[in-house]
C-alpha cells in the first residue's frame, strides 16, 4: 500500500517554531529595552510577506523554499494576521511603543510609495522570466 508522505513546507515550519518561540518569551525584556519576542513576530511577519507577495506576483521562488512544497497562500494569510495580533498584544512596549506613539509621525509619500510598487514588479518580473532580461535575440541568418 502506497502512502502519501505528509510533509510541511520548510518556511510554514519556521514560522510556527518563531511563534512558538516568540509565546514563550512575550513578556521577556533585555535591559536595553529589546523585546526578542517581537523580533521573531517580525521575521514571521516577513516571511508571510514574502509568501504573499510571491502569490501576488506568482513568483514561485518567493513562497517555495527548494525543490519542497510551497507555504500554502491561506498559512501565509493566516501569519500574516497572526504578526498583527502578536505585536498588538504588548503595544506599550518595544517597537510597538515606537509605532503606537502619539507623537511620531509617519508619513510616506505617494512617490515613495509608487517608486517601491515598480521596482518589486521588476524584480519580480526579472524572476518570472528571465529570459525577456538577461539574454540577447538571437541573430536569424536569411529571413530578410
Amino acid at each position: 500500500m502506497f502512502f502519501l508522505a505528509m510533509k510541511m513546507a520548510p518556511n510554514t515550519a519556521l514560522c510556527f517554531f518563531f511563534s512558538g518561540l516568540a509565546l514563550a518569551l512575550l513578556d521577556v525584556e533585555t535591559r536595553s529595552g529589546f523585546r526578542p519576542a517581537q523580533a521573531l513576530i517580525l521575521t514571521t511577519g516577513t516571511i508571510s510577506l514574502v509568501a504573499l507577495l510571491g502569490y501576488c506576483y506568482r513568483v514561485l521562488f518567493f513562497y517555495r523554499v527548494g525543490s519542497d512544497i510551497p507555504m500554502a497562500l491561506g498559512t501565509a494569510i493566516g501569519f500574516g494576521l497572526w504578526t498583527l495580533g502578536g505585536l498588538a498584544a504588548r503595544p506599550d512596549r518595544g517597537v510597538m511603543r515606537v509605532i503606537t506613539s502619539p507623537s511620531l509621525c509617519l508619513h510616506v509619500s505617494l512617490d515613495a510609495r509608487m517608486f517601491l510598487a515598480v521596482k518589486f514588479d521588476r524584480i519580480a518580473n526579472q524572476i518570472r522570466e528571465p529570459t525577456a532580461y538577461w539574454t540577447h535575440r538571437p541573430l536569424t541568418v536569411g529571413s530578410g
